[in-house]
Parts: structure tokens; sequence; C-alpha cells
């Protein structure tokens, strides 16, 4: 998601979503971000395979907010999108004081077919418990420790853990902002086989992605 502002350019989400989060704006930008891109997999499902997933982060207001999970089933109904090609990406911060409603949430989501993933993992709520309780099926590695697997060895112990506990808990795990040869051969070497960052593309528009898939 980008902001092409005619005042101040293109402004990236780091910049705005907090500004949204914080004036309350997120819930429809949340809902709208939901409702196209379960219309645009539908526009290209014709080139993929159905194993294809679709993955949306979803902020921590939004997922809190009353009716979430409801509106998300109908706008996900209404594009004939099926919930099993859709993943909902979610941070660690969602959980801090509304673990129980959060997992009763999730439990929700994922009867109906929803994939969910735990975004930026390990830099946001500190017990690990949950992992055992929540209905999960992948595990982001946060860019900042990959960033520097190849210059600091504690962030490649790190991520090394993270790999091996995955592995151990039957869960996928992705690593975020891979730029590098360096950093891809490092994760391959330790069983991470799924990688998202620069290395492979920059953020593209949906038709550019259309031509990509072409």
């Amino acid at each position: 998601m980008r902001w092409h502002s005619e005042k101040l350019g293109l402004v990236s989400p780091a910049e705005f979503i907090p500004e949204a989060e914080y004036t309350g704006l997120i819930y429809s930008i949340g809902q709208w971000v939901i409702h196209n891109a379960a219309q645009a997999f539908c526009s290209f499902s014709d080139k993929v395979d159905q194993g294809f997933k679709m993955a949306v982060n979803v902020s921590a207001l939004q997922f809190q907010q009353t009716g979430f999970f409801r509106s998300t089933e109908l706008l996900i109904k209404e594009s004939g999108m099926r919930p099993e090609n859709f993943h909902l990406e979610i941070t660690e911060s969602l959980l801090v004081g509304n673990e129980r409603r959060a997992l009763n949430k999730l439990d929700r989501l994922k009867a109906l077919g929803f994939g969910i993933a735990i975004d930026d993992f390990g830099t946001g709520y500190s017990s690990l418990s949950y992992l055992t309780r929540l209905p999960i099926d992948k595990l982001k590695i946060d860019q900042e420790f990959v960033r520097q697997i190849a210059t600091d060895d504690r962030y490649g112990r790190i991520v090394e853990t993270i790999i091996n506990m995955s592995k151990n808990l039957g869960l996928e795990v992705i690593a975020e902002g891979v730029e590098t040869e360096t950093q891809k051969r490092f994760l391959l070497n330790r069983g991470c086989v799924q990688f998202q960052g620069y290395l492979f593309s920059k953020p593209v528009n949906l038709d550019q992605f259309k031509q990509l898939l072409d």
C-alpha cells in the first residue's frame, strides 16, 4: 500500500499507517485493503494454481474492532475468493492484554479456512507460550534480524533459533527483508526456504504484478 499525495509525493505506509491508527482512519482503510486485495486476487486467479496465497497485513486496532470477523468473512465471500487462499498477517502486539479475545477471533477465522501469519516476529510480545495456543500457520522473521545476519553473529543465532523453533512447532517460516545473496544462502543453509525482499522484487502495483505472472 502506497499513498500518492499531490503535495507530499509518494508516502510510505511506515509514515501514514501510524497516523491512520491515531485518527481512527485505519478501520476504513483496513476494510478497503481487504476488499481490494480479494478483488485483485480474483483478477489474476486464472494465472496461478490453487495453492497460491494472498497475504494482507492487519492492524492491531483493526483486528480488535467489533465486527472485524464478520466484515472480513463477508468481504471475502462477496469477492468469490476462497478463504484458504487468504492469509491475514498480524503482529504480536495485538495479543497484549487481549490474548483470550484474540484467540477466540483467530480460532473463528481459522475455522473458516483463513491462514494466519505472525508478522515481524521477535520484536513484540515477550511470551512464547502463545505460539502453542494460537492457530497460526507461519512466522515471519523481522527484517531487522535478517539485515544483520551477515555482519553480527548474535543476529545470526537469533534467526537460526527462530527457524529451528518454527520447524519444531510445525510452522512455516518466512524471512523478511532479504536483499543479498549472502543473506539468502545463510537462510537456505539453515532450512528457511521462503523469502520476501528486494533481492527478488521491489513493491509493484497490480498491473506490474500481472506482468510478472505472465
